[in-house]
């Protein structure tokens, strides 16, 4: 077994889960201090997007892979920008785009009312899911975010009624 598995030093890149400054100074840390000033052979996480982000750059200018499970953002996938990071989950684009044909082709929904928080990853997941159903040809779309006390026909016409409800919000304490 190789002795950075064995040893697994569990220093999180930042501790409450959502900070990016402390994620890149976590993620440095952990290439160059831990294992007696060794370094780590790879970093798993962060949790989400922001953090991910941040610790992708300093990641990638020491050449040290970092996979994340739940980070979704599209940024993530520009390979010059963030050339060591690796995800399991993929992207808000691609999601965006199999929920739109789920909707339309397992589905076959005609009128969806769309519901999202206003932070980055619910505006970008939602932004992703319309470009994609405006892609295939939705109506009757209909657009509600957590800022918005009304839902907003985007297309069709009065009396519309809603066949479906998509939720891609994210919650998290402040």
């Amino acid at each position: 077994m190789h002795p950075r598995v064995a040893s697994r030093p569990r220093r999180p890149a930042a501790p409450d889960g959502r900070s990016v400054p402390r994620a890149a100074v976590g993620a440095l840390a952990l290439t160059q201090d831990v294992f007696n000033g060794k370094g780590v052979s790879a970093i798993i996480g962060a949790a989400s997007s922001g953090p991910s982000m941040s610790a992708a750059l300093v990641t990638g200018k020491v050449f040290v892979p970092q996979i994340s499970y739940s980070s979704t953002s599209a940024l993530l996938s520009d390979g010059q920008t963030y050339s060591t990071f690796l995800r399991t989950p993929p992207s808000d684009a691609f999601q965006g785009v199999g929920i739109a044909d789920l909707i339309r082709n397992l589905f076959g929904y005609t009128r969806v009312a769309t519901v999202s928080s206003t932070d980055g990853y619910g505006a970008a997941g939602i932004a992703a899911f319309h470009t994609a159903a405006d892609e295939i040809g939705r109506a009757g779309l209909l657009r509600r975010g957590s800022d918005r006390p009304a839902l907003k026909p985007l297309s069709g016409g009065a009396g519309c009624c809603v066949a479906a409800t998509l939720l891609h919000c994210c919650t998290h304490q402040a």
